[in-house]
């Protein structure tokens, strides 16, 4: 079992800890993994059997008024294409196009080079023609 499949799962590592590396050089990655040993979340955990880590009555209150705001807010808006398409414009040019260059640069202050420099400005150029396009393309008739 890999390490990913265990925090899928919700099993944690026993012991100190230490995550292994990955095994480009020594062995295989099943040797890697057997070395690792795991064990079941105890019933003090967070992650109980059948629910889910941080589960609990708040959780099911946000998803309930999440619910009732969506529904409230498609009564309430007469065109809610028009509403869904400037947010998902919106949204994923700042997903694709926007954070990926800032998160880039904030990472690395003031050691990018020009050609890493230079990609990052035109990722945010298409950001923005993403944006302006979107917007013209989306139809609020």
């Amino acid at each position: 079992m890999s390490f990913l499949e265990a925090a899928v799962l919700g099993i944690r590592p026993r012991g100190d800890g230490e995550v292994l590396a990955s095994s480009e050089g020594e062995g295989s990655q099943e040797e890697a993994n057997a070395d690792m040993s795991y064990e079941e979340p105890s019933s003090d955990s967070p992650a109980k059997a059948g629910t889910r880590a941080g589960g609990g009555e708040a959780s099911v209150v946000l998803r309930c008024s999440a619910v009732v705001f969506t529904c409230v807010a498609a009564a309430l808006v007469p065109d809610l294409s028009c509403v869904t398409g400037y947010s998902g414009c919106f949204a994923m040019s700042s997903i694709g196009f926007f954070l990926p260059p800032l998160c880039h640069a904030r990472l690395h202050p003031g050691a990018l080079t020009l050609s890493e420099r230079l990609g990052n400005a035109v990722l945010l150029l298409a950001g923005s023609g993403a944006v302006f396009f979107g917007v013209l393309s989306t139809s609020c008739d």
